[in-house]
């Protein structure tokens, strides 16, 4: 059969077996200008792309003035069938005495809630992603209503415009995740009792209210929030019996807090009043000019880690705290001593963004990875497809995700936009999606696996021996569909494949490595001072390197090849040349590959390993080193959809200088080329 060459398929194997790529930043004016001709129906689509970012991996725009409007005549003409009936039916549901309370009930709450809620004020709704820097990606959502309208709950329940996040002042630097908002209880309050008026007679749900609760309300400011941090340096215990282990688990120790913006000290009086059992508030610790009161536990915990609540009121905001350490840190944090907002990783993290707002969320790499830890506690025994779903959950959070998303009440509408490490609406929702798919073929076949369906003739399975098929079908019948071919016994093994190319390479003893080889050493710190004069060749500089590729047939006919991208390298342990590529992917994000280089045990050659799809596929070997060239000599084991998986061999030449090194090679599959490729690489 002849294989159909598909070079945007293979770009990412062949890149991550690169060993060192780069080119200069392409510079190209963008046009920002919405084309196309004049719409019939005008639509709020110029009031909702002036908030996004075109030119992304994602530009999405819904009118929803028509749908609503729809909604809106349908619930109205529901509203009045239940009431009145139709001439077919004779009369409403009103006249049946044990169906009427209930219609009643229900539409005497739906109506209203909808009118008011501001759903139907919705006139349009739009979405982009733009990776505005290499790791960093901007994602906007904007829900847009016409400026006439904007009266119902959801336009100003979270605060009137932008402003300052005075929250941030209390954040310490070591915070792990924060989640504030604007909140307008009152507003949310005077929407129920729209909403339940008829059903209270009038009457505010807060007619019956202690005063007590009216006082609450009107200390409290608008605003709320929980806070998080981890301390790496005080660690938690938690024992192994609690997760059927022999030995205690140590995590990064974790402090939580719960915040809410004041008017006045009414809340601080009242709870220490509960405190102190009607004695006033217990004494406190003083730190600056913040008093920190404890709360004593009734009883130990089981649990080793920093639990000592508390409570304390700073600027504006009363907070409780599960620790006195954080407490503090908070209280330092107010004064201007170590403050998130001042931290390096979040002004990069915030680069562009206007951090006056409505709300905010935010989260560092670290709070994934603890989280991660925390749920293979939960999660690490689960089987059959809840394992399988938890597998792809894990590689896609593997990395860490680092983001932070601002909410803002503008005048015409609802803005949420923000910063990542990863593409929201890339990879993170292809992984998602694969999940669900995994858990229902995997519930399918626990199904059939119960025997529960045998007595109808299996669930999904071939009919048994000698029956009669559900369908008369010829062979050639396949609905237009491609058909895929099952998998053959025969199959290449990776295990197998990466074995071969160590003895046809000559690759022996410790020149091999494992992929958990590969993964120790890739968490190496970067040194310089004790490179080998081996790697001289290779001019190792800077830590990152930009990225470009040209693809050509094996007759030189230029293909599509990705957009440009980037990677990093260090050097670790004074043997080990470490490169991590992000190749971006077809569907947005990116695949990203650890490539490691080291001088063979006579140091005569280099030997890489790259590993990509999260495996060890292929291998490489210098065959001369002379000045400043290079030539290799590669095998990797290359998988692609519907096709089995196939062997590719590289023959490659570079040219290596300090700013700038050159590649070009043929790839062969079954001793024929396969395709051409030539690259250029930046280091800085």
């Amino acid at each position: 059969m002849k294989t159909e060459l598909k070079p945007n398929n293979l770009a990412p194997l062949f890149c991550a077996a690169l060993l060192i790529f780069g080119c200069s930043k392409s510079n190209h004016a963008a046009d920002n200008t919405p084309k196309g001709p004049p719409a019939a129906v005008k639509t709020s689509f110029e009031a909702v792309a002036a908030r996004l970012d075109p030119n992304g991996h994602l530009y999405a725009y819904l009118s929803t003035e028509q749908a609503l409007a729809k909604l809106d005549e349908t619930l109205e003409s529901l509203i009045s069938m239940a009431k009145n009936g139709t001439e077919a039916v004779g009369g409403g549901l009103m006249d049946n005495p044990f169906v009427a309370p209930i219609v009643e009930g229900v539409l005497g709450v739906v109506e209203p809630a909808f009118r008011k809620s501001g759903v139907g004020e919705i006139s349009g709704v739009g979405m982009s992603s733009l990776a505005i820097e290499e790791n960093l990606w901007r994602s906007k959502m904007f829900v847009h209503h016409q400026p006439s309208k904007g009266s119902g709950l959801i336009w100003d329940m979270f605060g009137e415009q932008p402003h300052t996040l005075d929250v941030l002042s209390l954040a310490p630097d070591n915070t792990a995740a924060l989640a504030h908002s604007d909140l307008n209880v009152k507003r949310v309050i005077d929407w129920a009792d729209a909403v339940f008026g008829e059903m209270l007679g009038g009457e505010s749900i807060m007619a019956n209210a202690p005063p007590e609760v009216q006082d609450i309300l009107d200390s409290f400011g608008n605003e709320a929030g929980f806070l998080m941090t981890l301390d790496s340096e005080n660690k938690m215990t938690l024992p192994g019996f609690m997760f059927d282990r022999q030995d205690d688990l140590e995590l990064d120790g974790v402090a939580f807090a719960l915040l809410l913006r004041v008017n006045d000290d009414t809340l601080m009086e009242m709870l220490g009043e509960a405190m102190g059992g009607g004695f006033g508030a217990p004494e406190g610790t003083k730190v600056g000019g913040v008093t920190i009161h404890s709360i004593p536990l009734p009883i130990p915990l089981p649990i080793k880690m920093d639990l000592s609540p508390c409570y304390f009121q700073v600027g504006n905001y009363m907070v409780l705290s599960s620790a006195e350490s954080l407490a503090k840190r908070m209280a330092e944090a107010h004064g201007g001593k170590g403050r998130l907002a001042d931290d390096a990783d979040f002004k990069a993290l915030t680069k562009g963004l206007s951090l006056k707002a409505n709300g905010i969320y935010y989260a560092d790499p670290k709070a994934t990875e603890w989280g991660m830890q925390i749920n293979e506690l939960s999660m690490g025994k689960l089987e059959g497809g809840l394992a399988k779903v938890y597998e792809i959950y894990e590689e896609s959070l593997k990395e860490g995700i680092g983001m932070v998303s601002l909410f803002k009440v503008e005048k015409d509408g609802l803005l949420i936009e923000g910063n990542s490490t990863v593409n929201p609406y890339g990879g993170n929702i292809v992984h998602s999606i694969a999940g669900v798919g995994v858990a229902v073929a995997s519930s399918l076949n626990d199904l059939q696996q119960s025997g529960l369906f045998e007595d109808l003739g299996g669930f999904g399975g071939p009919p048994p021996p000698g029956g009669e098929p559900d369908f008369n079908l010829d062979d050639d019948s396949d609905f237009g569909l491609p058909r895929v071919t099952p998998p053959d016994d025969n199959e290449l093994d990776l295990e197998s494949a990466i074995q071969g190319f160590y003895e046809e390479l000559d690759i022996t003893g410790e020149e091999r490595l494992t992929k958990e080889q590969m993964l120790k050493i890739a968490q190496g710190e970067d040194g310089r001072s004790n490179i080998p004069k081996g790697f001289d060749v290779l001019h190792i500089h800077g830590t990152k390197r930009s990225i470009n590729i040209s693809i050509f047939t094996p007759d030189s006919q230029k293909q599509p090849g990705p957009p440009e991208f980037y990677g990093t390298h260090k050097f670790v342990d004074g043997k080990y040349f470490v490169q991590f590529t992000n190749f971006p992917k077809a569907e947005g994000g990116f695949d990203r590959t650890l490539t490691i280089l080291a001088l063979s045990q006579n140091k005569t050659r280099f030997v890489i390993h790259d590993l990509f799809d999260n495996e060890l596929r292929g291998v490489w070997v210098s065959k001369t080193i002379k000045d400043n060239m290079v030539e290799w000599d590669a095998r990797m084991m290359i998988e692609q959809p519907n096709e089995a998986p196939f062997i590719m061999s590289v023959e490659l030449e570079s040219n290596c200088s300090k700013e700038k090194d050159e590649h070009k090679g043929v790839a062969f599959r079954d001793g024929k080329p396969y395709f051409k490729r030539t690259d250029t690489v930046t280091k800085s």
